[in-house]
C-alpha cells in the first residue's frame, strides 16, 4: 500500500492525502529506434593452406635441333624418313601462279607424328593427299607466301578410307 500526499506550492498547504490505487498495466513497446553507424572493419584473416599441386606436363625437347630437309625442285613427295624434320622448299615453282606440288602418300608416318614444311622460294607451296590419304585444312592447303610454315600431323593411319593428316600454320585464304 502507498501513501499519497497532494502539497500546494503556491501557499505551503496540503491538499489531499489519500492512498494509492493498484498500479496500472505495462504500456506497449515503444518503435525500435534507427540502426546506429558500422564499425571499423576488422583485421584480415590468416591466409589459408595452399592447394595441391596439379599434374606435371608432358616433357618436349627443344634442345636438340630439328634436322632439315631441304628441296629445290618444283615437286616432293613427303618420305618416311621426313617425320620430325624441318623440309624445306626453294623451288619457283611451275604454272601461273607457280606452285610446288608437295604429295603425302600413306604409310609415311604414324599417329602424332609432325613434318614442318617451310616455303622459302617463290613457288607456293600446296600440300596434296596421295591415293588414301586426306589433307584436313583451312582455309587451304597452300602456304600463304615465302617465309611462310606450316606443320603436318598425322591424325589416323588406317581411317575408313584414308590415312588423315592435319595441316596448320600460316595458310594462305584461296
Amino acid at each position: 500500500m502507498s501513501v499519497s500526499i497532494t502539497l500546494n506550492y503556491s501557499d505551503d498547504r496540503i491538499v489531499a492525502v489519500g492512498v494509492s490505487g493498484p498500479q496500472g498495466p505495462t504500456g506497449a513497446t515503444g518503435a525500435t529506434g534507427a540502426t546506429g553507424t558500422t564499425g571499423a572493419t576488422g583485421a584480415t584473416g590468416a591466409t589459408g593452406p595452399t592447394g595441391a599441386t596439379g599434374a606435371t606436363g608432358a616433357t618436349g625437347d627443344w634442345s636438340t635441333a630439328q634436322t632439315p630437309n631441304p628441296q629445290g625442285g618444283n615437286s616432293y613427295t613427303i618420305a618416311s624418313t621426313d617425320p620430325g624434320k624441318l623440309v624445306t622448299f626453294s623451288g619457283a615453282g611451275t604454272g601461273t601462279p607457280a606452285t610446288v606440288t608437295v604429295t603425302v602418300p600413306t604409310g609415311i608416318a604414324t599417329v602424332g607424328q609432325r613434318i614442318d614444311l617451310a616455303q622459302l622460294g617463290t613457288g607456293q607451296v600446296s600440300v596434296t593427299g596421295g591415293s588414301g590419304v586426306t589433307i584436313n585444312s583451312t582455309p587451304t592447303a597452300k602456304l600463304r607466301t615465302q617465309y611462310s610454315a606450316a606443320t603436318l600431323i598425322c591424325t589416323a593411319t588406317t581411317a575408313t578410307p584414308t590415312a588423315t593428316f592435319l595441316l596448320v600454320g600460316d595458310l594462305a585464304a584461296s
